[in-house]
């Protein structure tokens, strides 16, 4: 009796299979049998799940942009000090760094080839999801949270290219500050200022 494959755990198995190869040679500098070869599947297999090259990093973009909000939302779904909420998703980006630069590196290198079209939905779609979920858990606005997560990218980007010249938890601190400050208004801001006099 031939084994039933349960089609989309296979192609996400697929996928899982696929960051550590387009981490390490980029992008561009990969090719459909290098990618089969890696996972140790005939190209026939590969083409079968992914009609080309392109269909494979949008949907592993995708695939790990959720995998990761999963693991953030169960560290912090059972707090509801704000304050913990930050410190616990500040922690997950300082321990998953190497994570992020790999993402973003990618990110740039299928946007410079030739692969990529206008519009780049494959990156929007990341850049939204990362968005919402920053709105839906830190409880922030649609634009704070595209404030949030352009802010982490930027770090992410500064660090890649110049490590150690910023304390990068201390710039999670800083944007944490800058975003309580957003938060509170001006009359808050300006009755805080007040009251030590």
């Amino acid at each position: 009796m031939p084994k039933i494959v349960d089609r989309d755990e296979y192609s996400r198995e697929l996928l899982a299979g696929c960051f550590g190869l387009f981490s390490r040679k980029g992008y561009a500098n990969v090719t459909m049998r290098e990618i089969a070869g890696e996972l140790g599947v005939s190209t026939g297999t590969l083409y079968h799940y992914f009609p080309a090259k392109k269909d494979i990093f949008e949907q592993l973009f995708e695939q790990e942009s959720k995998l990761d909000i999963e693991k953030i939302l169960k560290e912090i779904r059972p707090l509801r000090d704000p304050d913990e909420i930050y410190n616990r998703i500040a922690a997950h980006w300082g321990r998953n760094r190497a994570f992020y630069q790999n993402i973003m590196l990618l990110a740039v290198d299928f946007y410079r080839s030739n692969d990529a079209q206008p519009g780049q939905e494959a990156l929007i779609r990341f850049s939204n999801t990362y968005r919402k979920a920053i709105a839906a858990y830190l409880h922030v606005r649609p634009k704070t949270a595209s404030f949030i997560f352009i802010s982490l990218i930027g770090l992410m980007y500064h660090s890649l290219l110049a490590p150690g010249s910023v304390d990068f938890n201390e710039q999670l601190g800083l944007l944490r500050g800058v975003v309580g400050a957003g938060a509170a208004g001006p009359g808050k801001k300006a009755a805080r200022r007040r009251a030590p006099a």
